[in-house]
This record gives structure tokens, C-alpha cells and sequence, in this order.
């Protein structure tokens, strides 16, 4: 949905992202300037944009403005009576939040659950009722995983939800098993606008267990998707192999789930990790160029990146493995010593957590607090600075304000959050490298991630990419889906006092022609679908800019800007000297002050004494007789 905000004498106007016109009921208060609208919304209907006329504010011109707009989303409260839920003594911080909500949270420690619906600025623990689980049962919760219908707990096999109605065991009442389940998963990324081809809903959370797979819908249905039987047989393995689940994770497609596979036939020594995607609006299987022999122990836990083409990292306690462009590029990330083992320069530690954005960023976090930088379509990691001690718990999340923040938690069960300086700490820490990025600008048109094409219609766009001369970078273009769109390139070329500039045009159309076909709607359907389409500069390097967002600030003319964000709430501070500083100087000021009223007093006395008072009564001599 797309707010338009006019003149204040005209009134506000709103579409959705489909251009559609909706109505709207306003009330306008002239003295306040304000205008209050009521919006009709779905449940999809999270990130909304206002656009105004084009005006400038401080020799700037004002963008259009995304925000997030949704649902209110409430934090369940604390009920006196209720029992802590938590995580193994001594285990890791467990985290999960809304894909479309990421201010909307919780995480799990080892002595409290924490929910919160702002970032952690303010947040509520989360107690479970007293005659549900066992003292032990509450202490052994294995994952947590946020979704719309609640805070959903694995513990011992089982799957729990806890919600602001309600604290229930989903066993098989719901469809699922009870003390089978060995893994819960949901959505990494926000996808919050597309259409299936069919009558369909995209699910909210994967289960599985070693043989089974369940999808979750919202509100609370839960289907099997597949068992090992069908894989089997899809992949046409022998009948007396082993081939149990290994892992689910949600690709970067908003209708796609990867599912990795464990198969071995004496399953002793090593097992092979294949790769299924299933995508829910064709509800088809599709095997992937994927093959990794690990050993019989190893567990790997997948992240799918945003991108276009499927990229993926997994890592065990020791490494970290990628593949990028469609799993055609693979490999073990390596750091500056050479090794590919990051507990052997992280103090023998651990892999904790690996955190992503959208912006391609990449940290592995280790459980000693250690952390490893690398980038999307980079084959090294560069060790950061130590920012806190192995003694304080801690993971990396995205603010409200899309800053990347580290959250710390005590042991005395509570909660810090500070801001951590993500791009000052990479080119600090690869300063001594002297790397540079292959580019010096890369820009495009792309303002929004979902675009809707009818028939007839075509969509441009256009990139550009700045780079030293005689380098030879060119921009790519990622295609990934179904074979329905054509395009046509014009590529133009300049240079100018030792740098080249590229600039792509892309045009998207359709050329089916629906005029007397025999069966229109196959042929609608065979042409509808998703594609993700991605453009990209063809070298990479650590250090390079993402988005060019520097203006020039005149800060004689504007003073000292303060550092806060519009969708953050804000209550300015004011620096207000000490009390004993200004009681000091009033005394000072009113010494001073009396001080002069004396010598004033005194001076008047002086000059009153000297030119009034004695000529008045200063005697008369006596006059002479002639």
C-alpha cells in the first residue's frame, strides 16, 4: 500500500502496490495540521510507502519514505504464579524473530525467555503455567521459533506453543508426532507481496522429523509434506540405503524449502548430504547440483542468502562451507592465516551463530564472542576486533532502525542492547590489508522488491557501474525461475580521466499471443509464475559500498545534527548543567551583585555628601560693615 501525502490543502491519498485505488476516511484538524486516515489492510500488508510532492528540506531533496506498518503485535505479559522457561545450564543464547517484523523477538538463555516487540529497548520473560511441563522439562528447551500464531518451544522431542491466550503441548491432535521432532524452522526473509498461480497460502514453519516433514499454516494447521519413503524414490536410491532427513531451511525464494538429506548405506565412517527444493506454488521437487561427503557426526546448519540464484553457507562447530551462483561455486571459507578451521584462531571456541542481512553482510559469531566478517560471493573471512569477554552471553540481530546490534545477557536475568558499528569494524580490521574495493560506484533503478507485470506490460530498468580503467568489470544479471519473460540489453560505454562507466538497460516484456488459442487459460497458466531477477557487479571485495546514501551536510549553516531515526521513538535529551555549578555561579552572581550595590552606595554618599549636603549647610561668615 502506497500513502501519498499532498499539500495541506489537499487531502491524502493511498493505492496498493497493485496501483489499485481504496478509499479513504480522514478527519483534518487544521490547527494541528494533522490528518487521520483509516486504511483497510491484510495480513500481508506490512511495509508501506509515503510519497509526497518534491520538495527540499536543508538543501536536500525529500525521498519517498518506506516504514513499517503492521498489525499491533503484542508481547505476552508476565503472570504472577508462572514458572521460568529455559534453555540447558550453560548452553547458548537461542534467537528467533518475524521475517517481516524483526522488531518483534524473543530469545532463550539458560535461565529466562525474553520477548520483545521493539528491538529489546523494552521486553517482558516469558513464564510458562506451573502444572504443564516438569522442572526439568522447563529446562530443556532445544529451539525456539517466533511465529504470528506464538512462541513455539521444542523440548525433549515435543512441540509446545505458548501464545497470549494460551500454554498447549501440539502432539497428535494437531497432526504432529509427539517425541520425534528434531528440528522447527520458519522464513529468514521478508517476501511480502506475490501471487500463486493456483488457490494457495504459503506455509509459516517447517517440522520434521528423521523421517517426516510438516508444514505449519497460520492459524495453527499442520499438514505432512513428505516422508524419507517418497525422497527414496525420488532420487532413486537403493532401496536398502539409509536416507533420513538431515536438515529444513527456507531458501531465498518466498515460495521455496530446502530440504538436506542424510545418505549412507553401512553408515559407520561418513554419509553423503544431498539437496532437495520443493516449491509450494508448483508443489513439485526438484533435485539440486549438490553433493557434500561429511563425517557420520556432523551436523550442518544451512543459511540460504538474499539473493536472486540460490547461495548458501552451512557450517559445523569448526567451518564454515559455501556455495554461491546455484551451487556452481563451492568451497570452505578460509581466513589471512590460511586454515579453514576458525576454532584454531578463536581459542579452540566453537561456531555459535552465523548472522545475514540484505545487504549481503556475514558473521559468524563463535561462543567465546570471537567474530569472522566475509561478504556474498567472498571465499575469505577477516578476523573482527573482540568487542566483550567470553564470560557474557550475547548474539547480533537488526534493530528497528536497521542497525546491526548486539544484545547481552547477564546472568542476573536481564537484557542490554548496544549498537554495533558493523562497516567502521570491517575497514578497521582490513586496513592493514590493503584492500580495495574493484569499484568505485554502483548504482541502479530498482526501487522496490516485488514488481507486478499484466499482460502488456513491460518493466525497465537500468545499472551502472564505476570502476578504474583497464579492470574489465561488467554487471550481471541473475535470472531464476521459470522461462517467461523476455528481454531485450543496451549496454552503454564511457571513459573519462582513468575511469569507465557501464551502464545496462533492461527492458522485460511478454510476446504471447493470447488471440484465438484453443486453450486460453493452459496458456495463462504455462506464462504466470515467480522470477527473481538480480543485478550485480561482477567483482566483489569485503570493503565495497552497498548504497551510496552520503549528502553533503553544511554544518556551519545547520549546526550539529542529532543521531536519531524516524522510525524510532525519540524524546530529546537535554544537556543541563550540574546543580552545584549553578548554585556556584548564582552565588558568585549575587556576591558580584552586592558588592557593587555597597561601592554604589558608597559612592553615592561620597558625591551626594560633596555637592548636596555641605554646600547646604555649610555657615555664613559674617558680611563686613563699610
Amino acid at each position: 500500500m502506497l500513502i501519498k501525502i499532498k499539500n495541506f490543502k489537499d487531502g491524502p491519498s493511498a493505492r496498493w502496490t497493485r496501483s489499485r485505488e481504496i478509499i479513504l476516511f480522514f478527519f483534518h484538524f487544521s490547527l494541528l495540521r494533522l490528518w487521520y486516515i483509516n486504511l483497510p489492510m491484510t495480513a500481508d500488508d506490512a511495509v508501506m510507502e509515503i510519497r509526497g510532492n518534491e520538495v527540499t528540506f536543508q538543501d536536500c531533496f525529500i525521498a519517498d519514505f518506506p516504514f513499517l506498518l503492521t498489525f499491533p503485535f503484542m508481547t505476552i505479559p508476565e503472570v504472577p504464579g508462572f514458572l521460568p522457561i529455559s534453555s540447558p545450564a550453560g548452553s547458548q543464547l537461542k534467537f528467533s524473530c518475524l521475517a517481516c517484523v524483526p522488531t518483534f523477538a524473543v530469545v532463550v538463555a539458560d535461565m529466562e525467555t525474553f520477548q520483545t516487540n521493539d528491538s529489546f529497548r523494552t521486553w517482558n520473560r516469558v513464564r510458562v503455567p506451573p502444572d504443564v511441563l516438569s522442572d526439568s522439562e522447563r529446562h530443556s528447551v532445544d529451539q525456539v521459533n517466533m511465529s504470528r500464531d506464538g512462541i513455539f518451544f521444542l523440548i525433549n522431542g515435543v512441540l509446545y506453543l505458548k501464545n497470549l491466550e494460551t500454554f498447549q503441548k501440539l502432539g497428535r491432535d494437531k497432526h504432529l508426532p509427539e517425541g520425534e521432532i528434531v528440528g522447527i524452522t520458519s522464513r529468514r526473509w521478508c517476501w511480502i507481496k506475490f501471487l500463486f498461480k493456483t488457490k494457495g497460502r504459503k506455509s509459516s514453519m517447517a517440522i520434521w522429523t528423521e523421517n517426516e516433514i510438516y508444514l505449519g499454516y497460520y492459524p495453527e494447521r499442520y499438514i505432512k509434506l513428505t516422508t524419507t519413503t517418497e525422497l527414496k524414490a525420488l532420487l532413486n536410491l537403493a532401496p536398502t540405503s539409509t536416507l533420513t532427513i538431515h536438515n529444513v531451511e527456507y531458501t531465498g525464494h518466498p515460495l521455496e524449502i530446502a530440504v538436506f538429506l542424510n545418505y549412507c548405506t553401512t553408515c559407520t565412517v561418513t554419509k553423503r548430504i544431498y539437496l532437495v527444493i520443493y516449491n509450494e506454488d508448483s508443489e513439485e521437487w526438484a533435485y539440486q547440483d549438490f553433493l557434500l561427503d561429511v563425517p557420520i557426526n556432523t551436523f550442518l546448519v544451512p543459511r540460504f542468502l538474499f539473493s536472486a540464484m540460490p547461495d548458501l553457507v552451512l557450517w559445523d562447530k569448526h567451518t564454515i562451507y559455501y556455495y554461491y551462483q546455484n551451487f556452481t561455486n563451492a568451497g570452505i571459507i578460509q581466513t589471512s592465516t590460511g586454515t579453514g578451521n576458525l576454532s584454531t584462531i578463536s581459542d579452540d571456541s566453537i561456531i555459535h551463530d552465523i548472522f545475514l542481512d540484505y545487504y549481503g553482510n556475514i558473521v559468524a559469531k563463535m561462543e567465546n564472542n570471537i567474530m569472522f566478517y566475509f561478504k556474498i560471493n567472498i571465499r575469505e573471512a577477516v578476523k573482527l576486533h573482540l568487542w566483550i569477554t567470553d564470560r557474557i552471553k550475547s548474539f547480533l540481530f537488526i534493530g528497528s532502525s536497521g542497525q546491526v546490534c548486539l544484545v547481552y545477557v547477564f546472568d542476573d536475568g536481564t537484557l542490554h542492547i548496544k549498537e554495533y558499528p558493523l562497516n567502521l569494524e570491517v575497514k578497521s580490521s582490513t586496513f592493514l590489508t590493503k584492500e580495495e574495493c574493484p569499484y568505485r560506484a554502483f548504482h541502479n533503478n530498482i526501487s522496490h522488491m516485488f514488481y507486478f507485470l499484466d499482460k502488456g506490460d513491460v518493466l525497465s530498468v537500468w545499472a551502472q557501474i564505476v570502476y578504474p580503467e583497464n579492470l574489465g568489470l561488467h554487471i550481471i544479471m541473475d535470472y531464476y525461475g521459470p522461462k517467461i519473460l523476455e528481454w531485450k540489453k543496451s549496454m552503454n560505454y564511457e571513459i573519462a580521466l582513468g575511469h569507465c562507466s557501464k551502464t545496462l538497460e533492461i527492458t522485460f516484456y511478454q510476446s504471447v499471443d493470447y488471440e484465438a488459442v484453443e486453450d486460453y487459460h493452459k496458456l495463462q497458466y504455462e506464462n504466470m509464475g515467480i522470477v527473481l531477477i538480480q543485478l550485480r557487479p561482477s567483482g566483489f571485495a569485503r570493503i565495497c559500498p552497498t548504497a551510496q546514501k552520503k549528502i553533503n551536510y553544511n554544518w556551519s549553516k545547520y549546526g550539529c545534527p542529532l543521531r536519531v531515526d524516524s522510525r524510532e521513538e525519540f524524546q530529546p535529551s537535554i544537556q543541563l548543567p550540574s546543580f552545584y555549578l549553578v548554585a556556584s555561579i548564582l552565588f558568585v552572581l549575587m556576591l558580584l551583585f552586592f558588592t557593587l550595590l555597597v561601592l554604589s552606595y558608597f559612592q553615592y554618599m561620597r558625591i551626594y555628601r560633596y555637592f548636596i549636603y555641605e554646600p547646604l549647610n555649610k555657615p555664613l561668615g559674617k558680611q563686613k560693615k563699610n
